[in-house]
């Protein structure tokens, strides 16, 4: 005659019946089959774990280490935009202060030599006015009223035939 165990809580099972929707049963059966497991054993250790002390804490520090990365991705893609915004600024700045748009093709290729110099100086004009923290979103935070007399100060010097056609 063989001696029985009695029964503990842990050894007891229960009948329970969920509706859950297809694609997280499609799921579990994969996991099943792939772990070679019983579909009620990979179920229970699922809840065990998702229902265990720790288990909060543990969700919670995966989702605060994810809001973190969001956070720096955020304040990066800001940082970008002020930059950009900078560079849209700096350029309306000196289209602004040049000649009148090139008509014939002659114009067209002394605009074009004009370009190719100013490029490097506008880069460096971005980059010096923004680690200066001059930036249009400061002149911004501190209501600064503009005037045209502003960008014309800020403005690259005006080439020597540009003097006619400013008004």
């Amino acid at each position: 005659m063989t001696k029985r165990r009695p029964h503990t809580t842990s050894d007891r099972k229960v009948r329970l019946n969920i509706t859950i929707p297809q694609h997280i049963d499609s799921a579990v059966r994969e996991y099943a089959l792939s772990r070679r497991m019983d579909l009620g054993d990979v179920i229970t250790k699922s809840l065990t774990a998702f229902l265990s002390p720790g288990a909060q804490d543990q969700r919670d520090a995966i989702i605060a280490n994810r809001l973190t990365a969001l956070q720096s991705q955020i304040e990066q893609g800001r940082a970008e935009i002020e930059l950009l915004t900078e560079l849209v600024a700096v350029l309306t700045q000196l289209s602004l202060a040049v000649d009148p748009e090139p008509r014939t093709p002659q114009e067209i290729a002394q605009w074009d030599g004009k370009v190719a110099r100013r490029w490097p100086l506008v880069l460096n004009r971005i980059v010096d006015r923004t680690n200066a923290g001059n930036t249009m979103f400061e002149a911004l935070r501190e209501r600064l009223e503009l005037t045209p007399a502003a960008f014309k100060a800020d403005a690259a010097p005006a080439p020597s035939g540009a003097k006619d056609h400013e008004q």
